[in-house]
């Protein structure tokens, strides 16, 4: 009887404890599903005022490309302003004075090609070159990626702005892993987390036209809640450590 009596408590107890472990079961799965993966909130902005204006403020180093439009100042014997844009063929055109092929080029180095191309023709006529107006381009967008297909953008465009107009990282996507490919090599690997948790981005590297974005499968999530500051479903690499975890998530609160 003693045995017997034994084994129904052990029995009940373990009915028990099956008991506790499905409601705190239940209890997380709740609990996860209020959460939302991390970054998904940073393409949620209105994509109107996200997209850049297209108003050119780059660099000397900013690569020409067909459709680019610039204001040719001529100074000295020949006083003259020229609106000229960049050619099928890449080419400007300057009216009596010729072409140069710009395609390709930084602006530093087209403005010195038109220098050239001046001093050659007729001496005594300095330059000043702006970029007024920055070409369109396409790119194809492609994985997971909430709308995949081929987008029409400014020139300005980088990463950032094509993923928003695409509305995003799809739900099967990986913020870790986003390749940027271009004539069939891949570019540029980027860990959107790094963008995210540190802002370490360069807005400057634009995106060319035939460019090819493509966002690998997502890797494992992992419910992170309790004494952090950012609870949320972090994506983690085979490679990384609770260490890592924390860190995405803010650090450990208070």
């Amino acid at each position: 009887k003693k045995n017997i009596n034994k084994d129904q408590e052990l029995s009940k107890l373990k009915k028990q404890i099956n008991q506790l472990d499905t409601r705190l079961n239940e209890d997380l799965d709740a609990e996860n599903n209020k959460l939302e993966v991390f970054g998904r909130k940073f393409f949620s902005s209105i994509q109107s005022t996200f997209m850049p204006i297209n108003i050119p403020n780059f660099g000397s180093n900013y690569i020409i490309d067909v459709g680019d439009e610039f204001l040719l100042m001529l100074t000295g014997k020949v006083n003259k302003e020229h609106e000229l844009e960049v050619q099928r063929d890449g080419s400007l055109v300057i009216p009596s004075f010729g072409k140069v092929n710009v395609a390709g080029q930084s602006i530093q180095s087209a403005s010195s090609a038109i220098g050239n191309l001046l001093e050659n023709t007729m001496l005594g006529v300095a330059h000043h070159l702006t970029l007024s107006n920055i070409r369109d381009i396409q790119v194809l967008l492609l994985g997971g990626i909430e709308s995949p297909g081929i987008y029409t953008l400014n020139g300005g465009s980088n990463l950032l702005h094509a993923l928003n107009v695409a509305g995003g990282i799809a739900e099967n996507g990986s913020f870790r892993k986003v390749d940027i490919i271009r004539n069939s090599k891949t570019i540029g690997s980027y860990d959107l987390y790094s963008i995210f948790t540190s802002g370490s981005f360069d807005p400057s590297a634009t995106l060319r036209s035939g460019d090819s974005i493509f966002v690998h499968p997502r890797s494992f999530l992992i419910p992170t809640t309790g004494g952090v500051n950012q609870e949320a479903l972090y994506e983690i690499l085979p490679e990384e450590t609770l260490t890592n975890l924390i860190g995405f998530a803010g650090g450990l609160s208070p």
